[in-house]
């Protein structure tokens, strides 16, 4: 099944090559202290697009009769060939619950987790993941229905790294690559809805939680990057203009204290980052009250609170919010 290539828009590629010039310098340990200054910087400048209107996949009948024999054979598969991935994929940006979490994530799951993908088809599924068609697809724009595919897509990613974890040196992705392009999505994902009518549960910071979890237990990363993605993370929490309330900012607690008890690195990046978060915890005052400050703070009050029910969380994070929320 053929679709058309949507280009990488200007803008996000703007953004791309100012976050690989800050994991440049960071890594050569020149701008931590001012990492989280500069990419809220850069998060502040991006503008948005006017909504267009979002590709979406065939009708699902394709899709299900090529899964009937699948199917009935308990998805067993040995070999799983270029043309099935290319009629598969392309469902994740379905806006139908049952076709995007029923039928073509689950198709795409067992595959990777089977084992039974080479080494091309896990970095040709790991490139389409990242780029325009899925990571990217109308992510500048208002709410809009490529934010089904997005999430979609950060999950089965998840997917792939959790793989990656538990057979080291098998997908043979670029870090580089696949650093920065999560950097550039975590950047501009804006998209906060819970459960859309006729679509169902719209997940993208779940998803996003699940991915950078996966990402931090294993050893694939270098710190550095660990600590990158994990900053860019809360500069976009501490810019979101809309509520999280469906669960992620617990999946994200659980993230970030799983993180810091891995290495006191982490654990003193999170401090940082939580340091730099002023009002974390607090009250907008009512001369500066509007509805995004008030989903801001409660957005960080809900983090603040989570964080805090995390039974592992280290003893002086939990101390410093302890001092810092406002009952």
């Amino acid at each position: 099944m053929m679709t058309k290539k949507i280009e990488m828009d200007a803008q996000i590629i703007a953004v791309r090559d100012q976050l690989q010039k800050l994991r440049d310098e960071l890594h050569d340990g020149n701008v931590y202290q001012t990492l989280g200054q500069r990419v809220s910087h850069i998060i502040l400048n991006t503008r948005r697009r006017q909504r267009t209107t979002v590709t979406l996949p065939p009708d699902v009948a394709q899709l299900e009769e090529w899964l009937a024999p699948l199917i009935a054979k308990d998805y067993h598969v040995t070999h799983v060939s270029q043309a099935d991935l290319d009629l598969v994929l392309p469902y994740l940006r379905s806006t139908d619950y049952r076709t995007r979490y029923g039928l073509a994530l689950p198709t795409l799951i067992r595959f990777v987790d089977s084992g039974v993908l080479s080494a091309d088809q896990f970095r040709w599924l790991a490139l389409q993941l990242l780029g325009p068609d899925y990571l990217f697809n109308h992510i500048l724009e208002p709410v809009n229905r490529g934010a089904f595919g997005r999430a979609a897509a950060t999950r089965l990613l998840a997917v792939v790294m959790e793989y990656e974890n538990n057979h080291p040196g098998t997908v043979h992705l670029n870090v580089d690559h696949f650093v920065i392009q999560i950097a550039t999505y975590i950047c501009l994902e804006t998209d906060t809805r819970g459960f859309v009518t006729h679509s169902g549960q719209l997940t993208t910071f779940s998803e996003m939680a699940f991915l950078m979890d996966r990402l931090g237990a294993g050893d694939w990363l270098p710190r550095a990057d660990k600590i990158f993605l994990m900053v860019i993370l809360f500069e976009r929490l501490k810019q979101l203009k809309t509520p999280l309330y469906n669960g992620e900012l617990t999946q994200i607690s659980s993230y970030l204290t799983t993180l810091a008890n891995r290495n006191v690195l982490y654990e003193s990046a999170l401090l940082d980052a939580l340091n730099q978060w002023p009002d974390l915890g607090g009250f907008p005052s009512l001369e500066d009250s509007n509805t995004s400050r008030w989903n801001l703070m409660f957005n960080g009050r809900r983090l603040a609170g989570d964080l805090c029910f995390q039974l592992d969380l280290p003893k002086r994070i939990q101390d410093n919010l302890m001092r810092r929320m406002v009952l």
